[in-house]
């Protein structure tokens, strides 16, 4: 998905259900994320817990998911669908 229309739907969502493409097995899997990282308390503690993560390079953004619990850098290329949760 380009990175814009990712974007989009990410904005319009909040909170989405992110299917992609993983690289590594080829496999669908998917992830609860939200782009949302300084409205949300819960978030922006677990952010400050942090003391370095890499920086996003093109094609890419840092999400927090839900899921997991933890931040995740993700590769809009391999992204197949945004759902709103």
């Amino acid at each position: 998905m380009k990175l814009d229309i990712f974007l989009e739907k990410m904005n319009r969502a909040g909170d989405a259900y992110v299917y992609y493409t993983s690289p590594v097995s080829k496999k669908q899997k998917y992830h609860v994320c939200t782009l949302e990282l300084d409205n949300c308390a819960y978030i922006e503690e677990k952010l400050k817990a942090r003391a370095r993560m890499p920086d996003p390079q093109a094609g890419q953004v840092r999400a927090f998911c839900w899921d997991l619990d933890d931040f995740k850098i993700i590769d809009t290329s391999q992204v197949n669908n945004v759902v709103v949760s």
